[in-house]
């Protein structure tokens, strides 16, 4: 798995049609073991990532922003997380507020 910092600043790069983008990342390992008669059974180690990426477009002295969060994400996963993210800022320029 790609580190996070290293998968944020990959990201970043890829927002080149983006005014502004804030990546946040969360990583969540758990471990589990079962017992038996004192005696280790099982074990086990799950990993899960969260990615939310905020995109934000301006547009005539607006501020347009659109958001979307997916569970683990891999490397080859980014050019769908910057497109989804900038699509959900586009959608939102209807409801913009002035800066």
């Amino acid at each position: 798995m790609i580190l996070a910092h290293d998968l944020i600043e990959k990201i970043l790069a890829r927002a080149t049609n983006l005014d502004e983008c804030i990546v946040i990342v969360k990583d969540q390992t758990q471990a589990n073991l079962r017992w038996a008669n004192s005696t280790l059974t099982t074990n086990g180690v799950i990993q899960e990532r969260n990615v939310t990426v905020l995109a934000f477009i301006s547009t005539g002295g607006k501020m347009a922003a659109g958001g979307i969060s997916r569970t683990n994400v891999d490397e080859s996963d980014i050019d769908d997380l910057v497109n989804e993210a900038t699509a959900a800022a586009k959608r939102s320029e209807a409801h913009t507020s002035e800066l």
